[in-house]
């Protein structure tokens, strides 16, 4: 016999739903009916739900940095100059896994990155939550790596290291289509990986 699938609640359908939406299409650029539409719901539903589509965009962007700080394992207690290649690449391996990997929704990355560039300044700011602890982390741990760096070099390094990692979630669909590829592949997030950790190593070198 076969087994019925798990009823998903209306409000995580809608809160997936426009997320994916809001990550294709933008804030703008998606409408509560294009929501209900490809949910197979009703608007009265989302409106019901979230009230206004600020704020089911606010939701859903919360879910998406609740789950990806529930799987994030930055441990910044442990860095010193003696662990910097371990904590950096760790560090790289985790978020490229996180952010590029089959094993988190495509969307997740892209909703984010679509939050900074149209978002209100408070939708934006939320976005900051996820990042904000990993370049206190990087910082801490350029410093420990070289502790004569200024702080603002040591800033600008963090931002480099979550940069490239960023890139390949921004330009996903054009590295697929340059690259010929369908997905990123886990030879392709391994080779992806290394050369960020080879790059981010040198930057801090230099």
């Amino acid at each position: 016999m076969e087994k019925k699938k798990k009823k998903v609640p209306t409000r995580q359908l809608l809160l997936e739903t426009a997320g994916e939406l809001f990550a294709e299409n933008g804030m703008k650029g998606t409408s509560i009916k294009m929501i209900a539409d490809r949910s197979k719901q009703n608007i009265a539903a989302a409106n019901y739900h979230f009230g206004s589509k600020k704020n089911l965009f606010i939701e859903t962007l919360k879910f998406v940095v609740d789950k990806l700080t529930a799987n994030s394992n930055t441990k910044p207690g442990k860095i010193s100059a003696k662990n910097f290649n371990s904590e950096l690449e760790n560090f790289v391996k985790s978020r490229c896994k996180l952010l590029l990997s089959k094993s988190t929704p495509t969307w997740y990355g892209g909703l984010i990155v679509r939050a900074f560039h149209e978002a209100p300044k408070p939708v934006q700011e939320l976005a900051l939550e996820f990042f904000s602890p990993e370049v206190v982390y990087l910082e801490s741990l350029a410093k420990a790596a070289k502790p004569k760096i200024k702080p603002f070099a040591a800033k600008m390094w963090a931002y480099s290291v979550i940069s490239q990692i960023i890139f390949y979630v921004f330009a996903r669909r054009m590295i697929l289509i340059a690259n010929n590829r369908k997905s990123y592949s886990p030879d392709f997030i391994k080779e992806v990986t290394e050369h960020i950790i080879k790059v981010s190593k040198a930057g801090l070198k230099a």
